[in-house]
């Protein structure tokens, strides 16, 4: 009998839990039912013990927290868990008050107050909500010390030994289950946090493990391709220098054409290598001054600028915490795309940057064709283009890289409408350190 008592009361305090709910979530619903069960049976039971030894307390107000705490229990079953927790933390104390007025502080329900603030500290969260409830609380024992000890009571002589006992057992059990269940729940949120963190870490390893198996297969695999490739390239440029006297135009446009494709795969192939290498593993953390970097960019495409009457304007850029090679190749596929897809007399690229709270934000703004914002996500998906190879070249690798190396550094890229012609492509980089910005 009594075994099938508590396993009622087990079966209730899951009452309003549901699958998704986290630990802790489950941990407080159980302490709500747990709190309704103790206080609904403690006033039961004065209830029948003032029927028993026909004292002359009312048994009405016991009657109706008893009822109270019951019913509160519906609540949490159909999930009304804040007004649950508004009852039990708000009240059912201020109904005790009432009681300690009528009966005194014999009755030792100041003492029950102990165990609410014991309870609503386990129940929510810091913040305001349980500041003002502790306060009320702690109001609210104070003002029963208080009046117990300067006023009378109207009913102090009604108080019976076995109801003052009966509140003092029930408010000693419930403190005393409610820390051994707090206890026993630490106790197992540990546990399966060890094993949450077990499996993360064998999960991790073996997707280090694929990772570098895929790393090493698509490197691998790249490498091979292109010993075909050159022998292609070779072997076209041997059959042109053949029909370099033959009038047969034909073929020699398709090889031509054959020589073009490859030279595109080739790039493509290198963009696959590139990508395989830029991992967690080879990045290298290092003062960057981004101002040299696009100097250096801007030396190497020295020639180009001049062909197409190119100009890159940047000043002041900063000193970042990087890896330099991921950071130039950043810089350089987004300096490479503003001027490829540009048909300007004039292609101009802007560098700038500000500072935020936590991160560096570059900004890359370009005078070209412009990208349709529609096409914001798709760009930086490997192998993407947006436009035919004939129109303008490129292997649809470099955006997809540079968002890469990006979230390597722990950053974020992605394309900002422009109001004016051409694209503007904005990248984070996180404030690591203070560094000085160099001088021009």
């Amino acid at each position: 009998m009594l075994k099938q008592l508590f396993n009622l009361i087990d079966r209730v305090t899951y009452f309003g839990i549901e699958h998704d709910d986290t630990y802790l979530e489950r941990f407080r619903k159980r302490v709500l039912n747990r709190a309704f069960v103790i206080i609904g049976g403690g006033s039961l039971l004065i209830v029948v013990n003032a029927i028993i030894t026909e004292s002359k307390i009312h048994v009405v107000q016991p009657l109706a927290v008893g009822l109270i705490a019951f019913a509160s229990l519906a609540l949490t079953y159909f999930h009304y868990i804040k007004l649950a927790r508004f009852i039990l933390s708000v009240f059912l104390p201020t109904m005790f008050l009432y009681e300690i007025i009528q009966y005194g502080g014999d009755l030792k329900l100041d003492y029950t107050i102990s165990f609410f603030i014991v309870l609503v500290l386990t129940m929510y969260d810091r913040g305001w909500p349980l500041v003002l409830n502790m306060l009320y609380l702690i109001f609210l024992q104070g003002f029963s010390y208080y009046y117990t000890a300067n006023f009378p009571s109207k009913y102090a002589d009604y108080v019976d030994p076995y109801d003052s006992i009966t509140i003092m057992a029930f408010t000693t059990i419930g403190l005393f289950v409610l820390i051994y269940k707090f206890i026993i729940a630490t106790e197992d949120f540990q546990k399966q946090q060890e094993a949450t963190n077990q499996e993360l870490r064998e999960k991790t390893r073996e997707l280090q493990q694929s990772n570098e198996f895929l790393e090493n297969y698509t490197y691998i695999a790249s490498h091979d391709l292109k010993s075909p490739l050159r022998s292609i390239t070779s072997f076209s440029d041997l059959i042109l220098k053949k029909l370099k006297d033959k009038e047969d135009e034909n073929i020699k446009d398709y090889l031509k054409f054959l020589k073009t494709e490859v030279i595109q795969m080739n790039a493509v192939v290198e963009g696959i290598i590139e990508n395989a290498k830029d991992n967690h593993s080879n990045l290298k953390y290092e003062n960057v001054d981004t101002q040299a970097v696009i100097r250096n960019i801007e030396k190497e495409l020295q020639h180009q600028l001049e062909n197409i009457n190119g100009k890159i304007s940047y000043e002041h850029l900063p000193v970042i915490l990087a890896d330099q090679r991921m950071i130039s190749k950043v810089f350089a596929h987004l300096i490479d795309n503003g001027f490829k897809y540009n048909r300007s007399r004039q292609p101009h690229i802007c560098i700038s940057h500000r500072l935020t709270e936590q991160m560096h934000e570059f900004s890359v703004a370009d005078n070209g064709i412009g990208i349709q914002e529609i096409y914001g996500d798709d760009i930086f998906k490997m192998f993407k283009k947006l436009h035919a190879h004939h129109e303008f070249g490129g292997s649809g690798v470099g955006l997809a890289l540079s968002k890469k190396i990006i979230e390597l550094h722990r950053g974020k890229i992605w394309l900002e409408k422009k109001e004016n012609s051409g694209s503007l492509f904005k990248f984070t980089i996180p404030r690591i350190a203070h560094l000085q910005t160099p001088s021009n």
